[in-house]
């Protein structure tokens, strides 16, 4: 009798060890992911430093599509587009370089037969990121340099790469499989 009461505190220490080491250590590894967030708010126009960026663990749920996971340095010396809010995800769409003067860019046609949505209230100036309806995947963020004609038309400035980026994913999924998305603040 004396080895079964000996069997049963082993296996409550066994227990409450697992149970410690659960807490302490493998839960976060096992059940949460890492994502880059602001570490206060932001107001748009700031540059982006590497001291606005803080690390966390999140739930798979709670993780926003597109953003950024492990670090945020592809944002660092970007300007932000709109004001960002302590504890926000990181998405490309919050960032913009320069503007239209930035070397090396021209405006572009985005031919509006492949544009599934755009908003009505575009306007010169406001910042848009392309997404392909399918897939949801980015094709960048660019300024609107012109509306010519039809609404469903416009001009961006952009690199020849970042057009033909646009464009060969345009061609490749057909008509329509653009969104345009204004991430101006209104």
């Amino acid at each position: 009798m004396r080895w079964r009461q000996w069997a049963g505190v082993g296996l409550i220490v066994l227990s409450i060890a697992a149970m410690f080491l659960w807490e302490t250590q493998l839960r976060e590894k096992l059940v949460f992911r890492r994502a880059a967030v602001c570490a206060a708010d932001i107001p748009a126009g700031e540059v982006f430093t590497e001291d606005m960026v803080k690390l966390v663990r999140i739930t798979p749920e709670s993780a926003v599509y597109g953003a950024a996971e492990d670090d945020a340095a592809e944002y660092i010396g970007l300007k932000t587009t709109l004001p960002l809010h302590e504890n926000q995800q990181l998405l490309p769409e919050y960032f913009s370089s320069e503007g239209p003067a930035a070397e090396g860019t021209a405006s572009f046609v985005i031919d509006g037969s492949w544009i599934c949505s755009q908003s009505s209230l575009d306007e010169v100036g406001d910042t848009v990121s392309l997404r392909l309806v399918k897939s949801g995947e980015y094709l960048g963020s660019y300024k609107i340099s012109a509306l010519p004609g039809p609404k469903s038309s416009l001009e961006l400035c952009a690199s020849f790469e970042d057009y033909m980026l646009v464009r060969s994913a345009a061609e490749e999924n057909g008509p329509g499989s653009i969104i345009v998305i204004n991430t101006k603040a209104r």
